[in-house]
This record gives structure tokens, C-alpha cells and sequence, in this order.
């Protein structure tokens, strides 16, 4: 069975209500999707890392993270959601970008209704 790791990263602005649809954004993948990758020779810890240094500037190693979800999506693949919340700091990508709820509408981008569930008891406005 393979074990596909989620990394959802969010990135709130203390600068700006915690109403405010600009408070809390996500972070998706030119292609419009959180970043992942199968397990494989790695453990999760390894896995995360590798796959936060391909999208981001910073160290793993000071980003807080935890389980927000694990599910069976077929019969051979497991799912392990994490999520992970950033200061907001000037540039910290190298490919993607950070989404408010309103930019995904304006935008329509959709976000799985499984992820959608799982940011909306964790972040405002989703």
C-alpha cells in the first residue's frame, strides 16, 4: 500500500483582522494543489522536509506542524494530512503561491472538499 504525504501550508497576517478574508491564506502549487509525495525509502519526517525545501526559502526545521487528517483514498493508497502554519514573511517561495478564500473564488480554484473540511475548523473564512 502507498502512503501519500499532504502538506497543506498556511500563513496568517497579523497585520489585517482576524475577520478579514486576507487573514489567513494557503499555500497551493503552480498547478493549484498542495504539495505531496509518496513515501517511499523516507519516514514522514524526511518526506515533509523534502517536500517543504522544494517550495520554500526557510529551514524545516523551525515550521510547527501536525496531523490534521489521514484517510483511505482507494484500496492501495493511504492518505496523511499535515498542516503547517508560517509567519508571513516577503518571498518565502520558490514556486507556488499563498491563496485567500477570495482569491481561490475570484480565481475559481477549487480545493478538494476533504481539504476544504479539513481548513475550515483551522482557519477563518474557509
Amino acid at each position: 500500500m502507498k502512503t501519500k504525504v499532504t502538506l497543506m501550508v498556511g500563513q496568517s497576517d497579523r497585520h489585517v483582522s482576524f475577520r478579514s478574508p486576507d487573514f489567513f491564506k494557503v499555500f497551493l502549487t503552480h498547478d493549484h494543489r498542495f504539495p505531496e509525495a509518496y513515501i517511499s525509502t523516507k519516514n514522514i519526517d524526511e518526506t515533509l522536509e523534502k517536500i517543504f525545501s522544494k517550495h520554500f526559502l526557510m529551514d524545516f526545521k523551525w515550521v510547527i506542524n501536525h496531523i490534521v487528517g489521514a484517510r483511505k483514498v482507494n484500496t492501495e493508497e493511504v492518505e496523511i494530512t499535515y498542516l503547517a502554519n508560517i509567519p508571513q514573511i516577503t518571498q518565502p517561495c520558490t514556486s507556488g503561491r499563498f491563496f485567500s478564500p477570495e482569491d481561490l473564488k475570484s480565481l475559481n480554484i477549487e480545493i478538494d472538499e476533504y481539504y476544504e473540511k479539513l481548513l475550515s475548523g483551522r482557519a477563518p473564512n474557509f
